[in-house]
């Protein structure tokens, strides 16, 4: 993520498409190099990356030798410069327009830029790390900290300091919203999988879109199909295959800003809130990408059918959050499920039908619902680490404010760190591993029993 401050050549973990995190980063050192060589494999190199990979060749001992490996992996490089001597780094258009497009993806010319300019910068392990997480933000604090959810499928995994707070008036609304989606008008659409290989996933699902009888008039891509094109790319083709002449004159889309735009038949992109399709939302189409098919609140027609996008390991909160888009979901407007292969084979096999069946909106709920099961037993091993951390913190913070020592020493402040490195032999050596227990000791704080105590809930 180039974007990062300070930037970083490394892959980085995303919270949805084109949504790197801000700040996270993948602490296992192989899960790291992997990734980013994968990234540079089918992304190749940039101008500037195959730059400072000539700047570093041509000061190697073996610069003839190793360009030589890069040329054998570009067949498109032309003859004049299979040689070192024959590329002039000085002549930067000359390059970038010659010479790098057919070393960008030069397995050979990536594995040096990998291996001799990003891995030994930017890889780097720390004897100790200090930790924060949701634990921290959630602690008693002299104002109460409240927060809001549309659903409380995440209340096990709040904080022992915060209590998911259901309204009596409200605790029907879970059953009330599938209630809406088993609605008849509501339908499942399976993606075709894909057999012309210049077609992309994202034109695929455009041209189900166009077909579904009755039409969709929004895209909610809450399974995250659609990775080829941006968000402001899938508006301008979308609206590209609609008739000029027909009732639709723009896409409403959210930019890398997270603003919501709309764009028009002249190709002019204004913030939808000063637009005058605003006022004008029937003659817009509207596409929302995975990380805005929640909290995003438009005033769609009341017959408006939304097309929604399902993927792997998408809970019911998930999915809920993205379909309630539809403000008038139950009184007019509806939704139609598009289903990948893959998922499809999933529903199936949980509701124990053969592979020909058809697919109910029943059945992907209840797909939905084993994927939240699925979703809590893998996150409370993480919340309880949190969970046990945050409780050892707290304890030493509250030791040294009895002792009125607000300024810790450095021995004191080493004491909040965890161990971060490991030695390869306690990285790799093999080992059986037994299965954690959630047992936990008699003679821990109240808080640690409660922890481990919901831990065994997930067993």
């Amino acid at each position: 993520d180039r974007s990062r401050n300070p930037p970083t050549r490394l892959c980085v973990p995303y919270r949805a498409k084109d949504s790197p995190s801000l700040r996270s980063e993948f602490s296992h050192p192989d899960v790291v190099i992997l990734l980013t060589c994968l990234n540079y494999y089918y992304a190749g190199l940039g101008d500037d990356d195959i730059f400072l990979a000539f700047n570093h060749l041509v000061g190697s001992d073996q610069a003839s030798a190793e360009y030589q490996e890069w040329t054998n992996d570009a067949a498109r490089l032309p003859p004049t410069y299979q040689q070192l001597v024959g590329v002039n780094l000085d002549d930067r258009s000359h390059c970038t327009d010659h010479v790098f497009p057919a070393l960008r993806f030069s397995k050979a010319t990536v594995d040096y830029f990998l291996t001799h300019v990003v891995f030994p910068k930017e890889m780097k392990e720390f004897p100790d790390k200090l930790s924060a997480s949701g634990w921290d933000i959630g602690e008693i604090k002299t104002h109460p900290t409240v927060g809001f959810s549309g659903t409380n499928d995440s209340r096990e995994t709040l904080p022992l300091s915060v209590s998911q707070l259901d309204l009596p008036e409200q605790n029907h609304t879970n059953a009330l919203v599938l209630g809406y989606l088993l609605r008849p008008e509501n339908s499942v659409a399976c993606i075709p999988q894909q057999v012309q290989p210049c077609k992309s996933d994202a034109e695929i699902i455009l041209d189900l879109v166009l077909d579904l009888n009755p039409p969709a008039q929004v895209i909610l891509d809450v399974g995250a199909q659609i990775l080829e094109l941006s968000n402001h790319d899938l508006a301008a083709h979308w609206l590209k295959l609609l008739p000029k002449q027909g009732p639709v004159q723009a896409v409403v889309f959210v930019n890398d800003k997270d603003d919501i735009c709309v764009l028009d038949r002249t190709g002019r992109v204004e913030l939808l809130q000063i637009s005058p399709f605003a006022r004008q939302m029937e003659a817009c189409f509207v596409f929302l990408d995975e990380a805005h098919t929640r909290g995003i609140d438009l005033k769609l027609p009341s017959n408006y059918r939304a097309a929604v996008t399902l993927g792997p390991g998408i809970t019911k909160d998930k999915l809920v959050q993205a379909c309630m888009r539809m403000r008038k979901l139950g009184n007019g407007q509806s939704v139609v499920f598009c289903v990948p292969e893959e998922v499809k084979s999933n529903i199936l096999a949980l509701s124990g039908k053969d592979k020909n069946s058809q697919i109910t909106v029943a059945d992907v709920l209840l797909w939905a619902i084993s994927e939240t099961w699925i979703d809590g037993r893998h996150s409370i091993p993480l919340w309880a680490v949190q969970g046990t951390r945050f409780e050892r913190q707290r304890e030493l913070w509250q030791a040294y404010r009895q002792n009125y020592c607000l300024d810790l020493t450095p021995r004191e402040a080493q004491e909040f760190l965890e161990p971060e490195c490991q030695t390869l032999e306690q990285r790799y050596r093999p080992g059986h591993q037994a299965r954690p227990s959630f047992n936990c000791p008699s003679d821990t704080s109240p808080n640690l029993n409660l922890i481990w105590k919901r831990c065994r809930k997930f067993e």
